[in-house]
């Protein structure tokens, strides 16, 4: 495993998502499998393949882990895209707030998210 690369759950909008849970599993599955791989084979090029194998699973669990949720950015996405047509077709302002105000608490999310991921 990668040293501090164990994040604590989150819970509410930035949670991680079933289908990203079922990916990480199946990384820290795979990377399990080369790890044992790599101490077994008796000839040194074999064993090189498995270290690289087994180093190239470390990455993409990292980078699995620190990706923001898809979720989040679909919904930073559409509350921009409403933000700009209640303010292109000048509709109410308590809306056009409104809005913005969910679009920052998303984005903040987001943020959160990363830097605690990052940590």
């Amino acid at each position: 495993m990668i040293p501090g690369s164990e994040a604590a759950p989150t819970r509410g909008v930035g949670a991680i998502t079933k289908r990203d849970r079922h990916r990480e599993a199946a990384l820290e599955r795979k990377l399990n499998e080369a790890q044992l791989r790599a101490s077994d084979p008796s000839f040194a090029r074999g064993k090189r393949r498995h270290v690289r194998e087994t180093r190239r699973y470390q990455r993409a669990l990292a980078v699995q882990r620190k990706r923001p949720q898809s979720v989040l950015n679909a919904v930073a996405f559409c509350l921009g895209a409403l933000l700009l047509l209640v303010i292109y077709f000048s509709t109410s302002w308590t809306v056009a707030l409104t809005l913005l105000g969910l679009l920052l608490i998303d984005l903040r999310a987001i943020r959160r998210r990363r830097r605690k991921m990052r940590d």
